[in-house]
């Protein structure tokens, strides 16, 4: 995680403590970071979730499959057969590279 959203998610909960609304907190985040500001959608969220008395500001563990398939060499494979081949489909790619999605 970027070190800029877990400030923001603290200056989140800050505010959520002193009772600022989370418009409020969303136009003081957008001030502070210009823009690289979280996004109206995620500051709301961080925003409802401290208010439910969520301390903790780290992401939690996600559930699911691994990324694997993006590999560095899996991405100059892709570049390979697009250039040899600009016609080929994301299922034509991923039944050549053995892939299970792209």
């Amino acid at each position: 995680m970027e070190q800029r959203n877990l400030e923001q998610r603290c200056a989140n909960k800050f505010c959520v403590k002193f009772g600022e609304s989370a418009s409020v907190t969303f136009e003081k985040l957008k001030q502070a970071y210009g823009e690289h500001f979280l996004s109206r959608a995620q500051t709301f969220r961080w925003h409802k979730a401290f208010l439910e008395d969520r301390e903790n500001v780290e992401d939690e563990q996600r559930l699911g499959r691994s990324t694997t398939s993006k590999t560095d060499e899996n991405i100059k494979r892709v570049k390979t057969l697009v250039i040899s081949d600009r016609r080929l489909t994301l299922r034509m790619l991923r039944e050549q590279l053995n892939l299970n999605r792209i």
